[in-house]
């Protein structure tokens, strides 16, 4: 069996230049299982906020884009994307995020749980950034899938809301800040492209999910064919 999306939760924004936001997520399944968080928060203050670290039941998750991605055209809105493989826990977990030294003005985040996910390497290695600027755009982001049956997933950050778009599936969101996308299908290995409908200033970080190697049992029958 490859990917497969389990469940999703999400912590609205919390303000203030909050130390820590915390939510929950209830995992059903924890076969192959891995999680992923996108964090949000604002960034147009100086000094330009420390990377958060975020734990998922306990466990420190990994960051993917360490700085966080925002552009010229929306440093009010930082997306970090962090992940970690899930093997051992089910039910209702803690996320907890927690600013740098240097806070965010304000944080939120939402989260999603897949199963079938490779627990070696959680994620594959090529990921793309893109943004759009205020007003209707469709946002476009191409990356190349180095395996077979990848899963494409995009962490977006926007003042309004995001829309799916071809090849997008929505997972969650939190307020209308932070949100997550992924293709809902297997990719082939190559180039991969996705898109997600924007009405305002929209940052977004794209990358794959890698599936769980699957036994090769062809030489099996092949030796006794």
């Amino acid at each position: 069996m490859g990917i497969a999306f389990d469940s999703s939760a999400h912590i609205n924004q919390v303000g203030g230049f909050p130390a820590s936001i915390t939510g929950s997520h209830t995992i059903v399944s924890d076969t192959n299982g891995a999680v992923v968080v996108n964090v949000e928060g604002n960034g147009s203050l100086s000094p330009f906020p420390t990377d958060p670290t975020v734990t998922f039941g306990g466990n420190s998750m990994t960051l993917l884009n360490p700085g966080g991605f925002t552009s010229s055209n929306n440093a009010t809105s930082v997306v970090w994307c962090f992940y970690i493989k899930n093997t051992t826990l089910t039910g209702s977990q803690t996320i907890t995020a927690t600013a740098g030294a240097n806070k965010a003005q304000f944080l939120c985040a939402c989260s999603t749980a897949y199963t079938g996910v490779d627990q070696t390497n959680v994620v594959d290695t090529n990921t793309t950034t893109g943004s759009e600027p205020s007003g209707s755009h469709t946002l476009t982001l191409t990356a190349t899938a180095v395996a077979n049956n990848d899963w494409g997933v995009i962490c977006a950050g926007s003042e309004n809301t995001i829309n799916a778009g071809t090849n997008s599936t929505f997972r969650v969101k939190a307020d209308v800040n932070a949100e997550i996308f992924d293709t809902n299908a297997d990719q082939a290995a190559g180039s991969v492209s996705m898109a997600i409908g924007t009405t305002d200033i929209t940052n977004a970080v794209m990358f794959f999910l890698k599936p769980v190697a699957t036994a090769n049992t062809n030489s099996f029958f092949t030796m006794f064919n």
